[in-house]
C-alpha cells in the first residue's frame, strides 16, 4: 500500500530526484517511435546492461572480456560507463544510479 501512496503523490517536481529542466521534457515528450540501433554490438551492449540490471558493473566488465574472447573478430563492446551514456543519449532520460 506504501508504494501505492508514493507512486499517487510521484512528481516531475520532486526535489528529491532532482530531475533538470530536459530530463523533465524528455519525460513528458518521449520519442514516438524506438530508436534505430543498427549496430548489433550496441544492441548486445544495452541488452547486456539491462540483464545485469542488479548487478555490478564489475560483471558487466566481465561479460565484455568473454564476449571479446568468444569471438575475436566482433566489435568490442563499449564500457559501463560508456553503453550507461548511450542509453541516455537514446532515451533523453539520464539513468538513476542508487
Amino acid at each position: 500500500m506504501e508504494f501505492i501512496l508514493v507512486l499517487r503523490s510521484a512528481s516531475l517536481d520532486d526535489h528529491v530526484a532532482k530531475l533538470d529542466e530536459e530530463a523533465r521534457s524528455n519525460l513528458q515528450h518521449p520519442p514516438h517511435k524506438p530508436p534505430d540501433i543498427i549496430d548489433p554490438t550496441i544492441r548486445h551492449s544495452i541488452s547486456t546492461y539491462y540483464a545485469l540490471e542488479h548487478s555490478s558493473q564489475t560483471a558487466y566488465e566481465c561479460i565484455c572480456a568473454l564476449t571479446a574472447c568468444t569471438y575475436p573478430d566482433a566489435n568490442e563492446m563499449p564500457s559501463f560507463y560508456r553503453i550507461e551514456h548511450m542509453i541516455v543519449e537514446y532515451t533523453g532520460v539520464g539513468l538513476h544510479n542508487s
